[in-house]
């Protein structure tokens, strides 16, 4: 049922323009239930209804709606963002922790599976970049894009990436939550810092790409 749902919900947004959006989506009452309910099953164990929200949020953000974007990088709404590339940081980190107990032939399709799923993610979070990017006015960082890559220098190079740096034969590093390894606090800084020049933010103001806590 779930899954018939889901198509049912992706086969709407695939007809969605900017004449019909305004049945779906209620700027003035903050409503947008045909991507707020869709997205929460983003990682889903059935690959058929990954790939439907993955296609609705897609074409939802290819539209380039002002007001449409600017409900979806809420507080309430970005979390899926940060949900999306902590998701796909748990990814790496389960390949992390194959390669460090390789033990053979037993882990040999375990490995392949966890490879398919994380570049399956990381192809969905350059789909989303490329899609928002060119709704953009030359040489500026969408919204999206902006918040997006906060949470990859947060999630994936700092927790995931230096953490493994830092102690190659962690086993914690799946765990990302808990992950406290020595050195990560400041390079965390740094890459926040960085983050701020790239952007022009130089008044410090807490910005999407600032915000990564």
């Amino acid at each position: 049922l779930l899954a018939q749902y889901v198509s049912f919900i992706k086969t709407i947004a695939l007809r969605l323009d900017e004449n019909t959006i305004q049945f779906f989506f209620n700027k003035v009452q903050g409503q947008f239930p045909l991507y707020t309910q869709a997205i929460r099953y983003f990682n889903h164990r059935e690959n058929m209804i990954r790939i439907a929200v993955r296609t609705l949020s897609l074409t939802i953000y290819r539209m380039g709606d002002p007001d449409v974007i600017d409900f979806v990088i809420q507080p309430d709404r970005a979390a899926y963002f940060e949900n999306m590339v902590k998701d796909t940081a748990r990814g790496f980190a389960r390949l992390h922790t194959f390669l460090n107990s390789f033990e053979g032939a037993t882990l040999l399709s375990k490995l392949d599976t966890a490879v398919e799923d994380t570049l399956d993610q990381v192809f969905y979070i350059r789909d989303v970049a490329d899609v928002t990017t060119t709704t953009q006015v030359a040489d500026t960082i969408s919204p999206i894009c902006s918040l997006i890559i906060g949470h990859i220098v947060h999630w994936i190079a700092i927790r995931v990436c230096a953490a493994s740096l830092i102690n190659p034969k962690s086993h914690e590093i799946e765990t990302l939550d808990t992950l406290e390894a020595s050195g990560t606090r400041k390079l965390s800084l740094d890459a926040k810092n960085a983050l701020v020049v790239m952007s022009g933010n130089t008044q410090g103001s807490p910005g999407p790409v600032t915000a990564i806590t």
